[in-house]
């Protein structure tokens, strides 16, 4: 049984291209199923089938395709399949310009083990127009990786504290938050970076306080 890992995406850029990525994940609502799989319409099988214009994933790794798109932005790691009947995903006015020739979308996947390499490809050839952020963690929080250029809409460090509850903040706030709850001076630039200092710190501070309520989780940039 694998352990189940959650991506959650954020694309931005021109709309005629958001509009046809959405076009590519709604076709596969209506494409019967390539393989019996038990991820439903929206699985990842059906994807590379709308996009690849072939039915055989033999070309690509069985484990790449093991999963599905899943309309929640913020879905958890842990594969319960897409809630609800939600089959649409729908461009919208990008956030930084207002032009309407712009747009951005959020949304998730569900996949086995690690994100899929072949999705991630995918965006990368097909889109390449699309500027992609994402963040990515399995259900034990084994890894917790990000992938943010311009530092919008996705943040890389977390922390839990028994007082506020999760704190989740954009990079200028950071240094600040982390001076005033754990005592730990860093520069905004170490934070940005993730310096050796900083990461080392962030660690040790953890393991010296595994069992109190105070934590940091830092997402590796990628």
């Amino acid at each position: 049984m694998p352990n189940w890992c959650a991506t959650n995406y954020l694309l931005r850029g021109p709309k005629d291209r958001i509009q046809d990525f959405c076009d590519k994940v709604n076709a596969c609502v209506d494409k019967p199923d390539i393989m019996n799989n038990d991820f439903g319409r929206l699985w990842l099988g059906n994807l590379y089938a709308v996009i690849e214009k072939e039915t055989d994933i033999g070309t690509i790794l069985q484990a790449d395709v093991r999963g599905c798109i899943d309309p929640d932005p913020d879905s958890e790691a842990c594969f319960c399949g897409p809630e609800g009947n939600v089959r649409y995903l729908y461009p919208e006015k990008d956030i930084r310009t207002g032009e309407k020739n712009w747009a951005h979308i959020a949304f998730s996947t569900q996949t086995a083990w690690d994100m899929s390499k072949w999705f991630n490809k995918m965006l990368e050839e097909k889109y390449p127009e699309l500027e992609v952020s994402f963040m990515t963690t399995d259900e034990f929080g084994n890894f917790h990786k990000c992938h943010n250029p311009e530092r919008l809409g996705i943040s890389h460090i977390e922390i839990w504290h028994h007082d506020h509850g999760e704190y989740s903040f954009d990079t200028a706030e950071e240094a600040a938050i982390i001076l005033n709850i754990f005592g730990l001076d860093f520069t905004k630039e170490d934070i940005e970076n993730q310096s050796e200092e900083f990461c080392k710190k962030i660690n040790e501070y953890n393991e010296n306080h595994e069992y109190e309520e105070l934590e940091i989780t830092v997402w590796k940039l990628v």
